[in-house]
């Protein structure tokens, strides 16, 4: 695991992490205090984001990435570069937008929207805090497992699938 703290990094337009070293048995980053948008190389599947408060959150993961981001954030915006995100879970106040991705695990304490573009199946696990609408674009399964505060529109958009089918809701 690799710590880093970028407490004194504020006017950066983008702090990109990159590992080199095919070798490396370094595959976690924990980065404190991110307050500018971060990249992560491809050699980085498992990173613990802690932000500064108040701020978007804007990463781009180019691995399949398990995700755990935590502060008084507001926004929170993922291009997942083709590859998976799970996001094991966020706090952030606002919305969610996740695209580019291959699938997606959803783990959220955000009460804005979520919006989701995956080229593969797409869960949502917890959601329970939503009040905005959520939206999902893809082209495998859709399932919903629990948004239970949701009180915007729901629009689920599977491409390949006849209309209705590969969509699961559970508790919504």
């Amino acid at each position: 695991e690799f710590d880093i703290n970028l407490k004194n990094v504020d006017k950066a337009s983008l702090v990109k992490f990159e590992n080199l070293n095919t070798n490396s048995t370094v595959r976690t980053l924990d980065l404190k205090h991110v307050g500018t948008k971060l990249s992560l190389g491809n050699h980085f599947n498992n990173a613990k984001i802690n932000t500064k408060n108040d701020i978007d959150l804007d990463l781009t993961v180019h691995a399949n990435s398990n995700l755990q981001i935590t502060g008084a954030f507001k926004n929170l915006n993922i291009d997942g570069s083709g590859k998976a995100v799970n996001l094991i879970s966020t706090t952030n106040s606002k919305d969610v937008t996740i695209i580019n991705a291959n699938t997606v695990n959803l783990n959220s304490q955000a009460e804005g929207d979520i919006k989701i573009t995956a080229n593969g199946n797409v869960s949502i696990l917890d959601a329970s805090k939503i009040k905005g609408n959520i939206t999902v674009n893809n082209v495998g399964t859709i399932d919903i497992l629990n948004a239970t505060s949701a009180t915007g529109s729901l629009v689920l958009n599977n491409e390949r699938a006849s209309s209705g089918s590969n969509i699961t809701i559970y508790d919504a």
